[in-house]
């Protein structure tokens, strides 16, 4: 739950305060953007330190949700819940009946 707020936007909603603030960082990101983009020539250490910030990468995933619904913290369990999810998304029901009639016939 979001506390009351005390200042100039005392008695304001403190929902309607956070959309605020998210308008006025989109804002600032955009702007930062364009004088970027505008000062590439001028700029370039900042401009390169800007787009090698977009290409960092997570090291690590959170916590996720299994089918049972426990939360799962174990990197090789992770992998496991994932696996299970992109085979879901990726796959349809004829391939995935297929790859289940083709492994039965194997264990015959």
């Amino acid at each position: 739950m979001l506390e009351p707020v005390d200042g100039p936007y005392a008695g304001t909603d403190p929902l309607c305060i956070c959309t605020l603030a998210l308008k006025a960082l989109r804002k600032a990101k955009a702007q930062l953007k364009l004088s970027l983009a505008r000062g590439v020539k001028s700029n370039k250490k900042g401009f390169c330190k800007f787009t090698g910030d977009k290409r960092k990468t997570r090291e690590s995933v959170g916590p996720l949700v299994n089918e049972a619904q426990d939360l799962v913290k174990e990197d090789l369990e992770k992998a496991g819940v994932l696996k299970a999810s992109f085979v879901l998304v990726f796959t349809s029901k004829t391939d995935l009946q297929e790859s289940q009639m083709s492994e039965s016939k194997g264990q015959i």
